[in-house]
């Protein structure tokens, strides 16, 4: 059994963690900027832009956050997580929309002569941002996978990008500075920035379309739940089940079938204990609805109408 969350206590933790990272990334991404203006390295500044741009993702995932955890209403019956989805795909198009302004300036810049620049200062600036970020990520995936937020969680690959892209650049400063034609280093640490951050808007809006367009979960999620009520002795057969995840919550629908004889008692009991098992086995469950009929009546459709005929209302 998986422990209780309070999840007003998470709501708080994820809200302040958010606030956290975006005062380190708005620090790191003036930091970047100013240096990178001043010292005519184009990568820093683009790296700079790259923190701004998680800066902007964080005041998106405290908004869509604390919008997404409000309770249930009669108007919302299934609440507003599905928020959450629709702020982790504007990330991403931030993110594809700076990585696009990075490469243009870069390539706008590359014909100018760089000027001298303070290499040592320009790597512990770098090795720093690394550092700062993979402690930021870290912190904040944990997390996000622990409370189920979608949007947390891509705030935390949104670090991880920026993490990777300081990477490039420190890459690319200890290469042009030994091996000269710095510019040329410049524009390639410029664009293994953008590529980084277009590749983590792909990871990030991809799992936005699978809640949005209500995709099914993986298929050991669905075997699982098969499993649970499968299980049941008294469970003749089980079909028709639909999952689909919502802010990283669970929402299931299944029918089976019972022996005609039970009681609605009976059957209520073994509805409740095949619901129970499966809030155990998953580790958020947004709601459960379960279907009862007498033995034999899907069978008995399905052999009336044949299988190449089944038609949605057909399992209703």
């Amino acid at each position: 059994m998986l422990p209780m969350v309070d999840p007003d206590k998470t709501l708080k933790v994820a809200l302040w963690l958010t606030v956290i990272g975006g005062v380190i990334d708005l620090a790191l991404a003036v930091l970047k900027i100013v240096f990178g203006y001043c010292s005519d390295i184009q990568s820093i500044t683009a790296d700079g832009f790259h923190s701004l741009s998680d800066f902007v993702a964080d005041i998106f995932v405290y908004v869509f956050v604390k919008i997404s955890h409000k309770p249930v209403s009669r108007g919302r019956p299934y609440g507003q997580r599905k928020v959450e989805s629709f702020a982790s795909l504007v990330i991403a198009a931030i993110l594809v929309a700076t990585a696009l302004f990075l490469v243009k300036e870069a390539i706008e810049n590359l014909s100018e002569t760089p000027a001298e620049i303070p290499i040592f200062a320009a790597i512990i600036l770098t090795i720093s941002a690394i550092a700062v970020k993979e402690i930021l990520f870290w912190v904040t995936i944990i997390h996000g996978n622990k409370v189920g937020s979608t949007a947390l969680v891509a705030n935390a690959w949104h670090h991880r990008s920026d993490a990777l892209s300081s990477v490039a650049v420190l890459a690319c400063l200890l290469l042009g500075s030994f091996l000269g034609n710095r510019a040329l280093w410049d524009l390639l640490g410029v664009t293994a920035v953008a590529t980084m951050i277009v590749k983590a808007a792909w990871d990030i809006a991809r799992g936005s379309f699978v809640e949005l367009f209500d995709y099914a979960p993986p298929a050991e999620i669905l075997a699982k739940i098969e499993t649970v009520a499968d299980e049941e002795p008294d469970v003749v057969l089980v079909h028709d089940l639909r999952v689909r995840t919502i802010g990283g919550a669970y929402h299931i629908t299944l029918s089976m079938e019972l022996d005609c004889g039970m009681t609605i008692g009976e059957c209520h009991s073994i509805v409740t204990r095949i619901k129970q098992r499966i809030r155990a086995e998953l580790p958020d469950i947004f709601s459960i609805l379960i279907q009862v009929a007498p033995a034999g009546s899907f069978a008995s459709r399905l052999k009336e109408i044949g299988l190449e005929n089944l038609q949605e209302k057909d399992l209703l």
